[in-house]
């Protein structure tokens, strides 16, 4: 014969103990998107399905703070810290040199011979089955492994004098009656 609180704690599981809430809802993590079980009670505030996705989704884009969410994609590619090292990289290429009019040192910018604003277009146009301001964060991880975005040969550096030139010479271009 079992013990009374043993049977009384049986009797009271589950759907039977008056504290029940209804059991485990079944969620999608939003980093990760794997499906976890979490209990009614915590699982309206959980977006995540472990501490590591827990900690992703703080330093990214579910943090309050962050501010991604507000910045169109070309600026999160050209603040990246890949973008940054890039730059280091073709002013040292160059030998902090105008590759168009020989300057050294100064105001020295990095240039794209294929326009940034053309690359971006293009890969806009191959991810646009997603929603840009939705999936604004997972387009700027996709473009940071984009090869043409990071592709050496299509920089140079310029000062920015010539850079200036370059761009004003593009609108003009762009302005044309013969294009339009």
């Amino acid at each position: 014969m079992k013990c009374m609180s043993v049977l009384y704690q049986e009797r009271l599981r589950g759907q039977n103990n008056p504290h029940w809430k209804g059991g485990n809802l079944n969620k999608i993590c939003v980093i990760c998107g794997k499906e976890f079980s979490v209990p009614v009670s915590s699982g309206k505030k959980r977006k995540t399905c472990s501490y590591k996705c827990m900690g992703l989704a703080r330093s990214m884009s579910l943090a309050r703070n962050w501010k991604a969410g507000s910045k169109d994609l070309g600026q999160l590619i050209r603040q990246s810290k890949k973008n940054k090292g890039l730059i280091k990289a073709i002013l040292k290429r160059d030998k902090y040199t105008c590759q168009h009019c020989g300057q050294v040192d100064g105001d020295l910018e990095v240039d794209h011979i294929k326009f940034f604003s053309d690359i971006l277009a293009e890969f806009l146009e191959h991810y646009n089955v997603l929603d840009i301001p939705t999936f604004n964060f997972e387009l700027y991880l996709i473009a940071l492994k984009y090869t043409p975005f990071w592709d050496k040969e299509n920089l140079r550096t310029l000062c920015r004098a010539c850079n200036w030139q370059r761009q004003v010479a593009r609108a003009q271009v762009a302005n044309s009656p013969m294009i339009r």
